[in-house]
């Protein structure tokens, strides 16, 4: 029985430290969140950032910042205006520079709110690895308060401003288009003759002309024969009328 009152008292004291832990690193503060800031810039801007834990009760706080060498404050912009009022420095060239927000009833919501936008502007263009250390305090006569009137136990935020050096995209240093072919695109064109094998020529038969100066045909001499012996028949007739008539 007193181990077991003994491990739930350490545990008890344990759990203890662990709620102290808790409620210290979720407190009431207000911290300024610089955005990117790259070579070659001439502004460049803060939000101021208030952190609210769960329970918590805000209704008006004052800020003071501070602007270091080098850089001035170029403007202010409201972000939350859902409750109450800003109050700030007649002109953005008063260093420290206040920011007053009071709302009366109202209390700033839980978790982060960004309460306005600072805007700062550099003498000249921002060389990498410069630096600008913006210090936050709270208004002495305008401390954290509740709506009540009591004081918040609350931080304030610094912040350093580094300028980063631009990065340029990586180029590949394989080439985009795509790898040209070292063999000939055409088709191969063949070593053989592309034109049809001609057929050897074949000699057609030669008919040799007739001779007409030569002796006629068997057929005509026959004919010829018989017109002869019919001519001498003719004529040897009429020789022989011819010598009757000249003895009458």
């Amino acid at each position: 029985m007193k181990k077991i009152l003994s491990v739930l008292c350490v545990l008890a004291f344990i759990a203890s430290f662990a709620c102290i832990g808790a409620s210290a690193d979720d407190a009431v503060s207000f911290n300024l969140v610089a955005a990117e800031v790259t070579e070659g810039v001439d502004t460049f801007t803060v939000d101021v950032v208030a952190h609210l834990p769960e329970g918590g009760d805000v209704t008006q706080v004052g800020l003071l910042l501070t602007v270091p060498e080098g850089i001035k404050l170029d403007s202010f912009k409201k972000v939350y205006t859902d409750e109450g009022m800003y109050t700030c420095s007649e002109t953005t060239d008063t260093n420290p520079y206040m920011i007053l927000w009071v709302a009366g009833t109202a209390s700033l919501p839980v978790g982060d709110t960004v309460l306005c936008t600072l805007t700062f502007k550099a003498d000249a263009a921002l060389a990498a690895g410069a630096e600008f250390a913006l210090d936050l305090e709270f208004e002495p006569d305008n401390m954290p308060a509740t709506v009540a009137g009591d004081a918040v136990t609350a931080t304030c935020g610094d912040c350093t401003v580094v300028v980063a050096a631009a990065t340029e995209a990586p180029v590949s240093t394989e080439a985009s288009e795509a790898p040209v072919s070292t063999e000939a695109s055409e088709a191969p064109v063949s070593t053989e003759a592309s034109e049809a094998t001609e057929a050897p020529a074949t000699d057609a038969p030669v008919t040799e002309p007739t001779d007409t100066t030569g002796a006629p045909a068997t057929g005509d001499n026959t004919t010829m024969m018989f017109a002869v012996v019919a001519l001498m028949v003719v004529a040897l007739g009429a020789a022989v009328v011819v010598k009757k008539v000249n003895v009458k």
